[in-house]
Order: C-alpha cells, then sequence, then structure tokens
C-alpha cells in the first residue's frame, strides 16, 4: 500500500505533517509506503533522519494553494501544486491514498475532477467524524454538496454506512436524517422526499433526528446537505474549544486544576471530544481514498488521518460502494 502526504498547506508547516506522517508509519506493516510531496527543502531533513527512510520517497513542487483563493483557478494556474501532484499519483494508480490538511476546496475540486465519481455516484459527499457521548458518529455532507436532492442524501446514507462499517467495524450502523423535528412530517420537501427513500432501502434507518439529539450516541450515521453539515461541524468544534477554555478557567480560579483526580478527568474528556482525535474527513464517492486533516492538525492528528486513509484502503471500501449502489431504487428524485 502506498499513501500519498501532501505536507503544504498546514497551519503548523511542513515538518509537522512529515512528522506525523512518519509517525503513523511505524506502526504499519513493511509493505506500506509513502510519498511526501511539497517542498523538498522542507521534506527532506526530516525524512533522512527517520530509521523509516528507506519506506519514503519525495516528490518535489513548487506551488502551493492557498487557504483563501478559489479551489478550481488555483489548481488551474498552479498544475505544480502540491495537492494536484499528490492527486496525480492516485490518478496514476502509483498511490492508493491521498492525506492533506491544505485547502479542503482544493481537495475536494482536485479530487472531483482529476479521479471522478465512482460508477453510480451522483455527488461526492465530504464525511466527518463527530464525538458523541457513546463514541463518535459520521457527520454527511459537511461541505462538499450544498445544492442536494433527495438522491444524493440517499446516497449519503449508504456510503456513510459503508464507511463507518470498515472504519470502526458497526455492522449495521444507525442511520438518521437531520431535521427540524422526529416526525417524518416534519421538513423540508427535500427532507421529506429523502426520508420516503431511506425508509425504503436496507439501511437501518431510524428516521429524523434532531440537532440536540445527535450527540448522545443514538444515530452512527447522520445524514443532511453540505451547508447544513459544515454550519454543525464548526458550531461543534467552537462549542468544544469554548467548554475546554471554560473548564480550565473554573478550575484555575478554584485551584482544582492542580488536583490529580481533576486531570484525569480532564483528559479523559479532552481525548473524547478534541476535534484532532477524529483524524480526518474522507471524500466519499471519487475514484480514490482522499482524507483530508484539519487545517491546524498537529502531528498525532495527522498520524490519525493517515491511519484513517490505510483502514479504508484495506477495507476496499470504493468497491464495497459501487456494488451497494447497482442496488439504488430508480424512483428516487435527482
Amino acid at each position: 500500500m502506498r499513501i500519498a502526504v501532501d505536507v503544504m498547506g498546514s497551519d503548523l508547516g511542513p515538518a509537522v505533517v512529515t512528522r506525523g506522517a512518519l509517525k503513523a508509519l511505524e506502526g504499519f506493516p513493511p509493505d506500506v509506503s509513502m510519498f511526501f510531496v511539497g517542498n523538498a527543502s522542507d521534506i527532506e531533513p526530516v525524512v533522512k533522519a527517520s530509521p523509516l527512510q528507506s519506506r519514503c520517497s519525495i516528490i518535489p513542487t513548487t506551488q502551493v494553494v492557498g487557504m483563501g483563493e478559489h479551489p478550481v483557478e488555483a489548481l488551474k494556474s498552479k498544475p505544480d501544486s502540491s495537492i494536484v501532484k499528490a492527486v496525480g499519483l492516485v490518478k496514476e494508480g502509483k498511490a492508493d491514498a491521498i492525506v492533506s490538511a491544505g485547502s479542503t476546496g482544493a481537495q475536494v475540486a482536485a479530487s472531483t475532477l482529476m479521479l471522478g465519481l465512482l460508477p453510480g455516484v451522483r455527488r461526492a459527499g465530504l464525511v466527518a467524524l463527530i464525538p458523541s457521548l457513546k463514541g463518535r458518529f459520521a457527520l454527511i455532507d459537511v461541505g462538499a454538496n450544498v445544492s442536494c436532492k433527495p438522491l444524493h442524501l440517499y446516497q449519503y446514507g449508504v456510503m456513510a454506512s459503508l464507511f463507518m462499517g470498515a472504519l470502526l467495524d458497526i455492522p449495521e450502523p444507525k442511520v438518521g436524517l437531520l431535521s427540524i423535528g422526529e416526525e417524518r412530517s416534519k421538513g423540508s420537501a427535500l427532507i421529506k422526499d429523502a426520508y420516503a427513500a431511506l425508509e425504503a432501502s436496507s439501511l437501518n434507518f431510524k428516521g429524523n433526528c434532531e440537532g440536540h439529539e445527535i450527540f448522545h450516541g443514538g444515530i452512527d450515521v447522520v445524514v443532511c446537505d453540505g451547508f447544513v453539515g459544515n454550519v454543525v461541524l464548526k458550531v461543534a468544534e467552537g462549542m468544544a474549544e469554548i467548554m475546554f477554555a471554560s473548564l480550565k478557567e473554573a478550575a484555575t480560579q478554584t485551584g482544582i486544576i492542580k488536583e490529580p483526580g481533576f486531570q484525569k478527568a480532564a483528559g479523559a474528556l479532552k481525548q473524547r471530544f478534541d476535534w484532532k482525535e477524529a483524524g480526518g474527513a474522507q471524500l466519499l464517492g471519487v475514484g480514490g481514498i482522499s482524507v483530508i486533516a484539519h487545517g491546524r492538525s498537529d502531528e498525532a492528528a495527522t498520524a490519525g488521518a493517515i491511519r484513517i486513509a490505510h483502514k479504508i484502503v484495506a477495507a476496499d471500501l470504493n468497491r464495497k460502494i459501487v456494488s451497494a449502489l447497482e442496488k439504488t431504487p430508480m424512483h428516487i428524485s435527482e
């Protein structure tokens, strides 16, 4: 197995991404190797200092797509950018997966345009793992497609269910449709049509779920359009940061911050709800494994994103998605 890592674009710099990738490589079998794509002068010192350098290849590039650039225009104007070259390795069959902490828009655009969609897939969907009281759930879509049709939401439910089965070994993930009420009559025409499609499917569909319910842990896959999903994701991240900051402030003021019991409990809480523990989001439905790490990913978070890519490739997820979507009912509105 070969994994391409775009080391450019991360907020913390290429060296951090490179070290994180090497940390992940330490735990993989000897037949797993990596391509490090980016500025060679940033990559070489880190790789050459590693005992794993024989399993690493450096692909030098001269351009980077910035966070504020228009994704499609940047891809056209920067053919030697790290994201274009890294996705190109997957397209050419030289790599089995691409992992990047750079521009989400650029990676979604590059993966969709260069790798194409899997047979039967109408729109790619970005799935993220979100912490809950009982573990983690998959939220799809979190930004790839803001103009969904009922068929798109149905396919998101199928793809994310297979994703959770492959990644977390959940045999029959419970699927919920994010809406403004539990009743099937609640929601827009899109939600009502998607509800009917999901209900008639072979998925373990549990009906509509409201925003406050999704964090309780009763649902494994939450389906929504990319606009709603991105808002939910950003609100969840912001609330987690506020919660940790408020907890630290209160503990400092009361003096319990130095107590071993508090430190142990706070550590466990942080491990459960810190976004860094999730690793990365995956773009489902494209003709290759494309994992998007958070722009602020440190070494541990980068390693986590690469472990997700490794596990998804090993599970042959895309083949399972194509097989499952062959059974898509023809009557679902597109």
